[in-house]
This record gives C-alpha cells, sequence and structure tokens, in this order.
C-alpha cells in the first residue's frame, strides 16, 4: 500500500464516530456469495445493525440506513428513508451521493411495490425506473443508467473477500460490516435485475432522443458515407454538432453527445457500415469526405 493509500486509509478511520469502534457484530457467512444461505445471513446481518446504527452527518446516514432496510426486507420503510435522502437533494449538485440515491430508491421501491401491491418484480421494478429516472435530465439519467447497467460480477469479487476475511474472524465491526451490506446490495439487486435493463434503457433513449442509424450522406462520385446520427429529442430550433469521422465502430459516441445537448454523429470512411464490415482505404479520401460530411451537416433543419 502506497503512503498516500495509507494516509487516506487513517483519515478514513480517524473520520468514523466514537460509537463505530465499540459495535462489534458476530457474523459466519457461507464460502460462496451465490451461496442460496447468504441472502439470510446478510439479511440477518442488515437486521442487527438498523436498531443500533448512529451516524452524525444525515445524508450518509439516511443513504446507509436506505441500504440496511433494504437488505434487512424492511422495503417500505427503506423506501421512505430514500426519499428523505432524494428530497434533500434537491437543487444539489447530481454527485455521487445523489446518483447513488437514485439507484436505491429505484430499488426500493420497487421491492416495495411488488410486495405491497403484489406486483411481478419486472413490472414492480419498470414502474420505478420510470418514475424515478424521467424526472431527471438528460446527463443525470445517462449516469444512472451507466451506473445500473455495471454488471454484477463488478460486485462479486469484493463480497467473496469480504465473506472468507470476516469468517476467519468470527465477527465484523460495524463500520465494515455497513460497507459489506452496500457491496452486497450492489451484487444482489443487480442480480435481480441486470436482465430488464435493456429494454428499459432502451425505452428511456427512446424517450429521450432521436436517433437514426446507417444514415448514408452522399459524397463525390456517386459514393455514400455511413453514419449514426442521434439528437436530443424536443430540441427548439438548430443544435451544434459533434462529428466524429472514424473506421472503428467502436467509436460511436453519438449517444454521448446528444447527453451533452449536441447532435452526436459518427460518420464512417468510405467503405466501412456501422457493424464494421466493408473494406475500407484509410486516408486516401479521408479529408474530402469529412468536409462533404460538415457540407451536409450545414444543411440539415437541426
Amino acid at each position: 500500500m502506497s503512503l498516500l493509500s495509507r494516509r487516506a486509509l487513517l483519515l478514513l478511520v480517524l473520520a468514523l464516530p466514537a460509537w463505530a469502534w465499540a459495535l462489534d457484530f458476530g457474523f459466519r457467512p457461507p464460502s460462496d456469495p451465490d451461496d442460496a444461505a447468504a441472502v439470510d445471513v446478510m439479511r440477518d446481518l442488515a437486521e442487527r445493525i438498523v436498531p443500533v446504527y448512529q451516524e452524525a452527518e444525515t445524508d450518509a446516514f439516511l443513504a446507509n440506513m436506505t441500504a440496511l432496510q433494504i437488505v434487512s426486507g424492511a422495503y417500505r420503510a427503506a423506501a421512505d428513508s430514500n426519499r428523505t435522502l432524494r428530497g434533500r437533494q434537491q437543487g444539489k449538485p447530481f454527485d455521487g451521493l445523489a446518483e447513488r440515491a437514485v439507484l436505491d430508491g429505484i430499488y426500493a421501491r420497487a421491492r416495495a411495490l411488488e410486495k405491497n401491491e403484489r406486483l411481478a418484480f419486472a413490472s414492480a421494478y419498470a414502474r420505478a425506473f420510470q418514475e424515478l429516472v424521467s424526472p431527471l435530465d438528460n446527463a443525470q439519467a445517462a449516469a444512472v443508467m451507466t451506473r445500473l447497467q455495471t454488471p454484477p460480477a463488478a460486485y462479486r469479487e469484493p463480497v467473496r473477500q469480504a465473506f472468507d476475511r470476516w469468517r476467519a474472524k468470527g465477527s465484523i465491526p460495524q463500520a465494515d460490516a455497513v460497507a459489506l451490506v452496500r457491496t452486497w446490495l450492489a451484487y444482489q439487486s443487480r442480480r435481480s435485475f441486470s436482465m430488464l435493463l435493456p429494454e428499459l434503457v432502451a425505452a428511456e433513449h427512446r424517450r429521450r432522443y432521436v436517433a437514426e442509424g446507417d444514415v448514408r450522406i452522399p459524397v463525390r462520385g456517386g459514393v455514400v458515407i455511413h453514419a449514426n446520427v442521434v439528437r436530443p429529442g424536443g430540441a427548439k430550433g438548430p443544435l451544434p454538432t459533434l462529428l466524429r469521422f472514424t473506421l472503428d465502430p467502436s467509436e460511436d459516441d453519438a449517444q454521448r453527445s446528444a447527453v451533452k445537448g449536441y447532435v452526436g454523429i459518427t460518420a464512417y470512411v468510405r467503405g466501412r457500415t456501422p457493424d464494421g464490415k466493408g473494406a475500407v482505404w484509410p486516408f486516401v479520401r479521408d479529408g474530402e469526405d469529412a468536409a462533404a460530411v460538415i457540407d451536409w451537416i450545414a444543411r440539415q433543419p437541426w
């Protein structure tokens, strides 16, 4: 561990309230996060933390309490804690805390709907997703959807490592327990909703943006340049445009440009199509072709 890392860890430890040092919870997790017993073990741990959890900083308290209540199965209480937290974020910068509040809020709301209104989880999650993501602006929604699409595997290994570490000790300090509950929630929740996201995200993009795939732009000599165009929906009048001229489909950032309020265009060198097929001769006609694409852009009403 570097000196900088050790200092950062020391500052984090020193920042813990005094009561956090005194609380220790018995903890015997299974060997594998995918073991069916892990759900009950983590629920039991969260249930024991909730009545004694304290935190001087209100927003941090509400964020962690939301996670603890979700994992403990107290979904209505979690939704209430989360609603209070999101209310406190109104008018503030959309930072990591605000983003996390939306992520947890969707899941807490979905589980509460599932339990209280007897909805199938897929329907409950779709409703919660629409309720909390729709009011966000494009940049905020994009940040939330990107985080939601983090694969469950990204959280599985940290959970496994924590299980191994604290199983050997037989107990876990409260600060570490709360951190583990958060990581477990990220892993467990994504296992339940990751398959639902492609359709939900695609629908949200259709609502927010006008996307045109494989637009064909004529250039000199009867050749066409293939392009993808993404525009923010509901724009009043023309918008500035960002063009990427490339031969690599992996560089298609038209959507990212549209998130920032531009018309985003990814145009491909002659011969290339958006699916990466077609023979290309890079650099031979790129200059005149790119100029022709820019001229075409300038003539568009958007």
